[in-house]
């Protein structure tokens, strides 16, 4: 990335990086040194009179790289080793008794530039690897961030990357390297674009697109992705750059389209369920009952259309099982007194209401006039789905027997208009025979009108979906 100066000619696996794995690796660094000090003796011993001048100018360049190997105090010890074979070998065979003024002034003139050198070079060594490892820690921080990272030259070409914008774009690392930036731009806004980052880079500063209208990027596969992007210019060298930041908000904005339309079906559902309320509460305290009777049929038909809510807050809204609203109203009856058969279909939360209220309406009858009401008395229900080659339909019966003698309602109450009205709005066929062995109602309805979006059913075992009672005859 070359974000610290300096720093990219020595990310590479160049000298300072191959000195630093040395430095780590001494078994290999110090024999290392050994033999290039005693090639440095050799090419001083060959060369004696002819080329080199001065009896440790061949040592100097093996002092400079034991500085960097090792450091300072590897350095010195170089500088001691390299002093003792320099008088051994070269100074002693000229004056083998005593080190005369001039022997002395070249020891001491070595050791003098020697230790400039190696304080040079550790001062030097020391600041090229905290800038090599400040430059190693940013990339590791840049590779590791959630949001995707390119730098952008002033060209408009791509010369970084990290991980996450490999993601968020569905390139390999090498193919966005050195592609132009406007190519992960959809079509229809690249001249836009284009005008738009020659633009800033003549007065480049922090800014972000994307946040107050939607941002489009292009994927390696043609499909578009929204993303947000942030923009910041940098320099070096006298040349302009531009960091970009990107960031997929694809899931942030089906988020929140998802809370619009959570928000406007609670609104409608909420209206819808007032306006039910309001039904069952107006034509509930109409007529001649008293005010108790009306409170505790009030109560029990807002209790059913409670119960469905329950059942359907439980699914998150998907739909609701018909077996599951019948055991709410029956669950409490005798095993052998009634029997559940086909109506494991899922419907929807309105066609839930609906069903609720009929079945509180068909089981309170049961209880007060019809076959529940004697322990004889036995109720068959059945659902069925038949299908044809123009509809598909499904067939709700409830059948009982064994009660006392049906009479045909002289008046049609609330329950009435429930059980046929309000059935009428949704379903095809309605029907509610008074026949003397017991109260018989079918309704039968198109299955994609009542039938969950989520298109399966859920299978019921147990409560009353589990009794196997024959059905009434």
């Amino acid at each position: 990335m070359g974000c610290v100066p300096l720093s990219s000619g020595f990310t590479s696996g160049d000298l300072l990086q191959y000195a630093i794995r040395l430095r780590r690796r001494p078994a290999i660094a110090y024999p290392v040194l050994v033999a290039a000090i005693a090639a440095a003796t050799l090419t001083r011993w060959l060369l004696d009179g002819q080329v080199v001048a001065g009896p440790f100018v061949t040592y100097y360049p093996i002092i400079i790289i034991a500085a960097l190997i090792g450091g300072f105090w590897t350095g010195l010890v170089s500088i001691s080793v390299c002093a003792v074979l320099g008088w051994y070998v070269f100074l002693s065979a000229a004056s083998p008794l005593l080190l005369e003024t001039l022997t002395a002034s070249t020891l001491l003139l070595f050791f003098a530039l020697s230790l400039l050198n190696v304080a040079l070079v550790t001062i030097v060594n020391n600041a090229l690897i905290r800038l090599s490892e400040q430059e190693r820690n940013v990339r590791s921080l840049v590779e590791a961030l959630p949001s995707g990272v390119m730098v952008i030259n002033n060209q408009g070409i791509i010369a970084h990357v990290n991980a996450a914008a490999e993601r968020v774009f569905g390139y390999p690392r090498n193919d966005l390297i050195g592609m132009p930036a406007l190519s992960l731009v959809p079509d229809r806004f690249r001249v836009k674009h284009r005008r738009g980052f020659a633009a800033y880079l003549e007065n480049p500063e922090a800014r972000g697109l994307g946040r107050d209208r939607e941002f489009k990027g292009k994927r390696r596969d043609g499909s578009e992705v929204s993303i947000e992007v942030g923009l910041t210019p940098i320099e070096r060298s006298g040349k302009r750059a531009v960091v970009a930041t990107v960031i997929d908000i694809s899931e942030r904005i089906r988020a929140r389209e998802q809370e619009t339309l959570l928000t406007q079906e609670l609104q409608h559902r909420t209206q819808n369920l007032f306006a039910v309320i309001q039904a069952i509460v107006g034509r509930t305290l109409v007529g001649e009952l008293s005010l108790n009777d009306a409170k505790q049929q009030l109560t029990a038909r807002l209790n059913a259309l409670a119960g469905a809510h329950n059942a359907l807050t439980r699914t998150a809204w998907e739909g609701v099982s018909l077996a599951k609203l019948l055991e709410r109203e029956l669950g409490g009856i005798a095993p052998n007194a009634i029997a559940v058969t086909g109506c494991d279909i899922l419907v929807s939360p309105s066609a839930a209401q609906q069903f609720a209220l009929i079945f509180h309406e068909l089981a309170t009858n049961a209880f007060k006039y019809g076959a529940l009401s004697l322990p004889s008395g036995r109720i068959a229900v059945s659902g069925l789905i038949k299908e044809s080659a123009e509809t598909k339909q499904f067939i709700f019966r409830w059948a009982e027997c064994g009660g006392p003698l049906v009479p045909k309602p002289a008046r049609k109450g609330f329950g009435s208009s429930i059980l046929i009205e309000a059935a009428q709005q949704f379903g095809m066929i309605v029907g509610a025979d008074f026949e003397p062995r017991g109260l018989i109602y079918s309704l039968v309805v198109p299955v994609e009108d009542i039938e969950a979006s989520v298109g399966q059913v859920v299978p019921f075992v147990r409560g009353v979906a589990e009794q196997s009672t024959p059905t009434p005859t």
